[in-house]
């Protein structure tokens, strides 16, 4: 398959990101707790990887130059199609949480993105983002929709690069597998070939945030997707089944939910331990493998993923009066209150 010189360059640097031990931390634990710095892929973050070959899945299908690709999204994947279309010419329509974060959806229009916002609705309901997605690329010529929640080829790309990734850099020696689960491409990708090439031993465990109803669908054996409240998180958690997680209930081990407090203080224990500016999601990552960690022996080696960095985040994770109308202050260490202002 050709593409232009630029994409072909692109594709080139997505991937191979460090695996870095959080010494502070695992020496606190008594386990070894590593962090996947996908922050270093070319637009900083986890989706490049699914991204391009998404992308390669589109022009498989029919599309052709100068054509639309179409997709539901939190942000993330956007960023990485927004510079992946201007590369390769086409046009990118993208459909987004109704309450997304303004700089996200700056940084998306700045790539040329069109953005239109869609309520918040389960997966899978008529007006979802997603659902809203597939129905413009059918409704317009030459445009395909992207689809990555249901799209196999997101988790497929987890599954060749990411997993064999980790199993590489550890030497095999991988005992958890920690993950959030937004497409479920990262969880489900990744956990497949961890429990494939080690015949079953590394253990998967899905990360949930508040709001989510995953953890409590695993909980309770597929029963229901209750959830309550809401998260300043993006881009994980699910209120019901998409292709890319619909196997949950046979890879995860088990699954965690992780308060918005638990999370912000994570991020900032990143920082002042080991020194890491991380996103939302990765605190909530790190949460739950610092969790997972005291279920195993002494020594045992727990893998989770950094999806993204701070910035997009900063307005509220380092505003005090943000915390405060969130009734977070009171509940911050004082020795973290100095990342705040």
């Amino acid at each position: 398959m050709n593409f232009p010189t630029t994409s072909s360059e692109f594709f080139a640097k997505v991937g191979k990101t460090p695996l870095v031990l959080l010494k502070s931390i695992s020496s606190s634990v008594g386990r070894n707790i590593y962090v996947k710095l996908e922050y270093q892929n070319p637009t900083g973050s986890v989706k490049d990887r699914a991204a391009v070959k998404l992308l390669q899945d589109a022009i498989e299908k029919g599309l052709k130059p100068g054509g639309t690709l179409v997709e539901a999204t939190a942000g993330n994947t956007g960023i990485s199609l927004g510079v992946l279309s201007r590369l390769a010419g086409y046009r990118l329509i993208l459909f987004v949480p109704e309450n997304l974060i303004q700089a996200k959806i700056h940084k998306l229009t700045g790539l040329g993105a069109e953005v239109l916002k869609a309520e918040n609705y389960p997966d899978n309901h008529p007006k979802h983002m997603n659902s809203l997605a597939a129905i413009y690329a059918k409704e317009h010529d030459n445009s395909i929709h992207i689809n990555q929640m249901n799209n196999l080829v997101n988790q497929q790309a987890h599954f060749e690069t990411t997993g064999p990734e980790i199993w590489e850099q550890l030497e095999g020696s991988v005992d958890a597998f920690v993950s959030g689960a937004g497409t479920g491409g990262t969880f489900s990708g990744v956990s497949r070939y961890l429990k494939k090439v080690s015949d079953g031993r590394v253990k998967a465990i899905i990360a949930d945030k508040q709001s989510s109803g995953l953890h409590h669908y695993i909980q309770t054996n597929g029963e229901s997707f209750d959830a309550e409240g809401e998260s300043f998180v993006e881009g994980i958690g699910k209120l019901g089944l998409v292709d890319n997680i619909r196997d949950v209930l046979t890879l995860a081990n088990d699954s965690l939910q992780i308060s918005d407090i638990e999370a912000l203080n994570t991020i900032y224990r990143l920082i002042e331990e080991e020194d890491l500016r991380v996103g939302a999601s990765a605190g909530v990552n790190v949460a739950a493998a610092i969790k997972v960690s005291d279920s195993l022996p002494p020594g045992s080696n727990v893998v989770t993923i950094i999806p993204d960095a701070v910035d997009i985040y900063a307005k509220k994770v380092f505003s005090k009066q943000w915390l405060i109308d969130q009734d977070h202050w009171d509940k911050i260490p004082e020795v973290y209150r100095k990342y705040t202002t």
